[in-house]
Order: structure tokens, then sequence, then C-alpha cells
């Protein structure tokens, strides 16, 4: 049995717990090598709605109402275009089974590395893969700070791409990326003073275009607008 058969029916190949996510999403081994399966689980649909209702609630989203074969498509289109850069890689997907497997990754979260006191590296690492993934014309749009890992000898990963969204003005989508990006990290540690050191790190994304989009939607955001957002983020310091 091979990476068709796991396609088709991933749980005769499970090697461990699900992990915790919105999907059912948990490891196997195919011929000796240990990936990770993604496929929907029985919240799917109403959990992408969920989530389209609240990034609603804030004035700046680019996520659409996508079904959940429109999401996964979407999720394995980018690992597909990525080819195993700043993500895993993809090792398949079916689209009639709605199940994708892709490379195992091992590491330490982006809150591992804060409660480590690794936060700027851990901050600066995680801007400079967002950066990186635009950089190859790719929208991560769930950019919850959450959905970043770092490895011991490896560069920092970003291991989600679930959802469909917008991202016909990608200068716009790629500051909606660090705007969600910015607001997630209070909720990591549930510090201020971690999402500021974050703003910090955001300041050297290097785009001018997209830090002036960016600063615009900060310039306009008030605390508490977001059910998805529960937290707060810094004005920029316009010099």
């Amino acid at each position: 049995m091979g990476i068709d058969e796991a396609l088709e029916n991933p749980e005769q190949f499970r090697v461990g717990n699900d992990f915790r996510a919105t999907h059912r999403v948990f490891p196997i081994e195919v011929d000796g090598n240990k990936y990770v399966a993604k496929m929907p689980g029985t919240v799917s649909a109403g959990a992408l709605f969920k989530y389209y209702i609240q990034d609603h609630f804030s004035p700046f989203t680019s996520r659409l109402l996508g079904s959940v074969t429109e999401s996964f498509s979407e999720e394995a289109r980018k690992l597909d275009l990525l080819g195993g850069y700043c993500a895993p890689r993809l090792i398949g997907y079916n689209p009639n089974s709605l199940v994708i497997i892709k490379d195992f990754v091992n590491g330490a979260s982006l809150k591992d590395k804060i409660n480590a006191g690794e936060e700027t590296s851990g901050l600066e690492g995680a801007v400079g893969l967002i950066r990186a993934i635009h950089g190859r014309g790719v929208i991560i749009g769930d950019s919850h700070a959450k959905n970043v890992l770092f490895g011991k000898y490896s560069p920092a990963i970003w291991v989600d791409f679930d959802g469909v969204f917008d991202d016909t003005n990608f200068p716009l989508a790629s500051a909606l990326d660090l705007y969600q990006f910015l607001y997630s990290t209070y909720s990591l540690v549930r510090n201020s003073f971690v999402t500021e050191s974050a703003a910090r790190a955001v300041l050297g994304y290097g785009d001018h275009l997209v830090l002036d989009n960016l600063r615009e939607m900060v310039d306009q955001t008030e605390p508490g607008v977001s059910l998805w957002f529960k937290s707060r983020i810094p004005v920029f310091d316009k010099e």
C-alpha cells in the first residue's frame, strides 16, 4: 500500500492522535515515511462559516465564504505552488475524498520560542517567513501566528493554508496577512508587549506599499471590533 491508498483512506495509516485543528489532521506512516493527513471532520463546514462571520466583524478581511471543497483545493494549490519552500511539501491531494497529505513537520511553535526567551528571533523569523511566501506569489490567508513552526536545524515553516481568500489586490492581501499575524500574536501569550515586539518586527517586512496598506488598517482599527481578533495591536510609529 502506498500514497494512493492513503489518499483514499488515511485512517488505515494513522500512527498518532489528531492534532488540534479545525479539520481532522493526524500523522500517518506510508512505506516507512511519516506524513500528515488532513481531511474534513464533522464540524468543518460549520467552522468555516463561523470563521467567515467572525472575520467580517473586522473592518478588514479577505476571507470569502467558500465550501470545504474549495478550502481544501486552495490549500493544495498553494502548497503545490510553494513546492516545499517555507511550507510542508505536498505529497498528494485527492479532490474526491478531500484528503491532503503533506510532509510531517516537527518543530517549536512561536509560543514556545516566546516562552523560551527567544521572542525577537521568533517574531522576526515569522515575519521573514511571511515575506518569503509572499515573494513566491502566495497569500497565506489564515495567517494566525499559531501556524508557524521552527525546526531545530531548519528554517521556519508555515503549516496551514486553510480557507478561501481574495488575493486579487496582492499588496492589500499581503497587508491583511500581516494584520492578522499582528493581532493573533496577542492571543498566544496574552501579553501586549509581545504584540508591540511583533509590530517592530513587521516594520522590517521591507515592502513600503504593503506597510502603507497595513498602517491605514491599524489607524482605523478600534480594540474589540472582531470576535476573531480578541486583542489589540499598537499604532505604528509614523516615523
